[in-house]
C-alpha cells in the first residue's frame, strides 16, 4: 500500500479492519520483519508466475488523448 498509494480502507475485507492491518504493518516496518522475510521470498520466486497488470496504472485524462478544455 505504501509504495503503490494505494488506500489501507480499499483492501479486502478478508484481511479484517484497514486500520488493523495498518497498524501491524507500521509494527512489522519498525521492528524490522519486513527487511528479514524480503530476502527469503527473493530465494524462492518462482518468476514464471509474475504478472504486471497495467489496469492499475492512473494516468491523468489528457495523458489518454482526450480533449483538452482551456477554463477561462
Amino acid at each position: 500500500m505504501t509504495r503503490s498509494g494505494g488506500r489501507w480502507k480499499d483492501l479486502p475485507e478478508r484481511f479484517g479492519k484497514a486500520s488493523t492491518v495498518k497498524r501491524r504493518y507500521d509494527d512489522w516496518m519498525a521492528r524490522g520483519v519486513l527487511a528479514e522475510i524480503r530476502p527469503l521470498m527473493a530465494e524462492e520466486a518462482d518468476l514464471e508466475w509474475i504478472c504486471v497488470d497495467a489496469t492499475i496504472v492512473r494516468a491523468h485524462q489528457q495523458a489518454a488523448g482526450a480533449a483538452w478544455e482551456k477554463r477561462a
